[in-house]
């Protein structure tokens, strides 16, 4: 049941950002003050990029993020903090009503197998059901509601406001967009220190077909990049990331009703239960106070976590590339990107 998928890093979209800026001729640039707002949209419309699962996924399936995260739960598995709970749960599992009904009924309906055969059907049952597309699916969705819940979606939002913080993404994109400034004025229609630019550029910016390069544009650039699955890779090998894992391990497994309720979805897996079913079942263990409580507690830790910070200077150096600016330039101002708003 523990982190089959890795989804529940959605504060990783910042990472899309790594497409960006040409340096151009120009007038005297605005203050500061002046084209925050635009680098916050301009954020605001990259981050979306992940919203695409597969970009997500394949960015978790590099190679050395694979290995870094075998490697996390290599050492959460052998951790000594965690292994008399890891004990405890797997004696109360054999002793839980719901999963020796299961097995009976099993027994019952084949009573001419013997005890071997049916611990193998047992088995082979519970290994396809935690491979099979049923329960996939119920995790999918159990992970997505309990990250929509209020108080994660707050404390992803920290988590991806520190990453941009400590990566100055704000500030690279000011300073890139200082540099446009002739060019970005001329496709919006009016003076950067006019009122009306930040909101057609905001406009300008989500216009169907130019918002659709630019998110193609940012998903490319996430799943190239190497220093984006080198500093995610790091993330997942530092101390204080595996640290903050094993509380929230300890949490999860410590929370009330969760062995009762782990039972209840092998139970369903050896019943065959179908995906509402499981989706029920699966809700009963992840979506609840006491886990939405644990996974704010786990962002807390990595946001106070130095490894958070390497991981954004390396989100952030990767912005300094010419080739990627010279991409976002042409998405932003080229005449392919479509009409202007």
């Amino acid at each position: 049941m523990i982190g089959r998928r890795a989804r529940v890093l959605p504060w990783l979209a910042v990472a899309a950002l790594l497409g960006c800026a040409r340096p151009s001729r120009g007038t005297e640039p605005p203050p500061r003050a002046t084209v925050e707002p635009l680098s916050l949209a301009l954020v605001g419309e990259g981050g979306g990029a992940l919203a695409d699962r597969g970009a997500l996924d394949r960015l978790l399936e590099a190679p050395e993020v694979t290995a870094a995260g075998q490697r996390l739960l290599a050492r959460l598995a052998d951790d000594p903090a965690l292994e008399p709970l890891y004990r405890g749960f797997m004696a109360d599992l054999l002793q839980q009503p719901a999963l020796l009904e299961a097995m009976a009924a099993m027994a019952a309906r084949s009573p001419g197998l013997s005890i071997d055969e049916l611990s193998a059907q047992v088995v082979t049952r519970l290994s396809e059901g935690i491979d099979g597309p049923v329960f996939d699916a119920a995790l999918d969705g159990s992970l997505d509601r309990l990250l929509d819940q209020p108080s994660v979606d707050a404390a992803f939002g920290r988590l991806t406001s520190a990453l941009i913080d400590r990566a100055r993404l704000s500030e690279r994109l000011s300073a890139l967009l200082r540099q446009w400034q002739p060019e970005l004025e001329a496709a919006v229609g009016v003076p950067m220190s006019d009122d009306r630019f930040l909101e057609r550029f905001e406009a300008h910016v989500s216009a169907p077909q130019r918002s659709a390069r630019l998110r193609e544009l940012l998903r490319a650039r996430v799943e190239e990049q190497p220093r984006i699955r080198q500093g995610l890779a790091a993330l997942l090998d530092d101390e204080a990331f595996f640290r903050a894992c094993a509380h929230l391990l300890q949490r999860v497994l410590e929370s009330p009703g969760f062995e009762a309720n782990t039972t209840a979805i092998f139970a369903g897996m050896l019943e065959q239960v179908d995906l509402a079913q499981m989706r029920q079942r699966v809700d009963r263990v992840l979506v609840t106070p006491e886990i939405e409580r644990a996974v704010v507690a786990w962002v807390e830790e990595v946001i106070a976590s130095e490894a958070l910070t390497t991981l954004a200077d390396q989100l952030g150096a990767v912005l300094d590339d010419p080739h990627l600016q010279a991409e976002l330039f042409d998405v932003l101002v080229g005449a392919s990107a479509g009409p202007t708003a």
